[in-house]
C-alpha cells in the first residue's frame, strides 16, 4: 500500500507506548510505510493502539528471523503465518 492510499479516518493522538513502537519500527521500513503505520495507529482509539503497535514490532522481529536467502524456508514460514492467522482468528483448530 503506497503512502496516501489509506482511507481518511478519524485521528487520535498516539499513546506513549505506540509512539515508541513506531519509532522502533521506523529504521527498518521505508519512510512511506512508517507514515502509513503511524496513520493507521492514529486511526485507532488509545485502548487499541498499544497492542496493535506491539503486534507490528513482534511481526518485524519474527520476519527478521526468517532466512531471506532460503526461499523454501521463507515461503514455508510465510505460509504457516497465514494459516495460523486464519485458524487462530476463525477458531478453526
Amino acid at each position: 500500500m503506497k503512502n496516501g492510499c489509506l482511507p481518511k479516518r478519524d485521528e487520535y493522538p498516539l499513546t506513549v507506548k505506540a509512539e515508541s513502537y513506531v519509532e522502533s519500527l521506523a529504521p527498518h521500513v521505508s519512510e512511506s510505510l512508517a507514515k502509513d503505520i503511524e496513520g493507521f495507529l492514529r486511526s485507532l482509539r488509545s485502548e487499541l493502539q498499544d497492542d496493535e503497535a506491539l503486534a507490528l514490532v513482534l511481526m518485524k522481529d519474527a520476519l527478521r528471523l526468517i532466512p531471506k536467502d532460503l526461499k523454501l524456508v521463507k515461503n514455508a514460514m510465510l505460509g504457516f503465518f497465514l494459516r495460523m492467522e486464519e485458524q487462530i482468528l476463525n477458531d478453526n483448530v
